[in-house]
C-alpha cells in the first residue's frame, strides 16, 4: 500500500496593518495574486478559493497540485477588529 503525503504550502496574513473589510480583501487579493476583476466580497474570495487547484481558471498566482494542502496562518488578529464581520 501506498501512502501519499500532504506537503503544506504555507501563505501568512498579517492582520497587524488590516483594519476594514475593504483592507483585509486588498491584502488578500495581492498575497494570492486575484485578477484585477476581484469583487472584494466572501462570494468572490470563495470563487477565487475554489480554483485553487486548476489553474487553468487564472483565479490565483497561486496553484496546489493535488499532494498539497494549504496552510493559512493568521497572525496578529485582536479583539478591536469587532469592524471586520
Amino acid at each position: 500500500m501506498e501512502i501519499n503525503c500532504i506537503k503544506p504550502v504555507e501563505i501568512i496574513l498579517d492582520f497587524l496593518e488590516i483594519h476594514s473589510e475593504e483592507e483585509l480583501h486588498k491584502e488578500l487579493a495581492l498575497i494570492f495574486g486575484f485578477p484585477d476583476f476581484y469583487g472584494n466580497n466572501i462570494h468572490a474570495l470563495i470563487d477565487c478559493w475554489s480554483s485553487l487547484r486548476f489553474p487553468q481558471d487564472q483565479m490565483s498566482k497561486i496553484c496546489l497540485d493535488r499532494d498539497q494542502a494549504l496552510f493559512l496562518q493568521i497572525r496578529n488578529v485582536k479583539a478591536d477588529k469587532s469592524n471586520l464581520q
